[in-house]
């Protein structure tokens, strides 16, 4: 008798040990697993920019320079580009915007990438502030037929700023 009651009992405990490793076989719990997103402001101000300029005379030695900064005031690095346009503006005629040369600043030359957008070489980091500068000067020898129509004449130069994030594409 004693014997029998031993077997049952091995038997029922037989039972419980797999039926408890077959459900934790088949029962699992992982560990969380936490993906962070972290959102920051992106914003990219002007601090410096040049004033009006007057009284500009022909000549690539009479190159007038003009430097733009800009500062990342944002919590998230940046990478920024600048277009420069420029026309003439008023009732002149019709005057040769090919007239008015660009050159880079050679101090700035390493640090932008020149085309049709000027872009700065890497990223911004927060609070970094970057400055692009250009000799700007009027070559009036390329339209000699209006010479007289560029006295007193206004050129306005529109400077467009773009950034977006550190790894972001421009395309």
């Amino acid at each position: 008798m004693k014997k029998s009651i031993y077997i049952v009992l091995l038997v029922i405990s037989i039972i419980i040990l797999l039926s408890g490793l077959t459900m934790s076989y088949f029962h699992d719990k992982s560990d969380k697993i936490q993906i962070p997103f972290t959102t920051g402001t992106f914003k990219v101000k002007i601090t410096e920019s040049p004033i009006n300029q007057e009284g500009w005379k022909p000549g690539v030695d009479n190159a007038i320079p003009l430097v733009w900064s800009f500062k990342n005031v944002g919590s998230q690095q940046a990478k920024i580009r600048v277009k420069l346009e420029g026309e003439w503006n008023g009732n002149y005629g019709t005057l040769n915007d090919q007239a008015v040369g660009w050159d880079i600043m050679d101090k700035y030359d390493l640090d932008w990438e020149d085309g049709v957008y000027y872009v700065y070489d890497g990223p911004v980091d927060k609070n970094e502030k970057v400055s692009i500068g250009f000799d700007v000067y009027l070559d009036i020898g390329l339209d000699t037929e209006n010479c007289d129509a560029y006295s007193g004449a206004n050129y306005e130069i529109t400077l467009t700023l773009d950034a977006i994030q550190a790894d972001g594409s421009w395309e």
